[in-house]
């Protein structure tokens, strides 16, 4: 036979081989040095941990200010120092700048100090922003309204857009986060 058909006829014999024990039951076997008696308890999984290999040293990338993705919110024109800035945070134009809006993923406030304040906002992912502010000047955390619906204390938006009879659109307002670190500074607008 040549070496062809010798492995043509080794490779038919090892497939039969196996469909003839895949075609038979399977049939304990036993060893009595190995039978141990049952055991009323009933063995607990082993949780997996599973690790991460971490690259060396030479791979790593340095964590820096730069891939924080972060940015402060700086506030000017504040009439006094009295109360709270109160910010909400958005990431789309969806009811813009409504408190009912799906698209509000935050909001802070902080204290006023010598008629200046500020919030640093980390760890967004890049994207569009926009920022509605308030400067709540009696503490109860809202926008206090007068006759018509006239704002009775101080208010601004990213981007500082002109202000008519409504409020900006989310368009007019929003700003870009990437990996690095920014200043949005909002001025602060007083109707009455």
């Amino acid at each position: 036979m040549n070496d062809t058909r010798l492995g043509f006829v080794c490779i038919l014999g090892a497939m039969t081989a196996a469909g003839f024990m895949l075609s038979q039951p399977l049939q304990a076997q036993t060893n009595p040095v190995m039978l141990k008696p049952a055991s009323p308890k009933v063995a607990k999984p082993v949780p997996r941990v599973l690790v991460k290999p971490t690259p060396s040293p030479a791979v790593q990338k340095p964590v820096s200010a730069s891939s924080a993705r972060s940015f402060e919110a700086k506030f000017e024109g504040l009439r006094d120092s009295q109360g709270q800035v109160c910010v909400s945070l958005f990431s789309g134009a969806n009811e813009f700048p409504k408190d009912s809006s799906p698209d509000l993923l935050l909001k802070r406030c902080a204290p006023v100090s010598n008629k200046t304040a500020s919030i640093v906002f980390s760890d967004l992912k890049p994207g569009d922003y926009a920022i509605a502010a308030v400067h709540d000047a009696n503490s109860d955390s809202k926008l206090n309204k007068g006759a018509f619906g006239i704002p009775e204390e101080g208010f601004g938006f990213s981007n500082n857009p002109e202000i008519g009879f409504s409020a900006p659109s989310f368009a007019e307002t929003k700003f870009k986060v990437t990996g690095t670190p920014s200043v949005v500074s909002i001025k602060f607008r007083y109707m009455k």
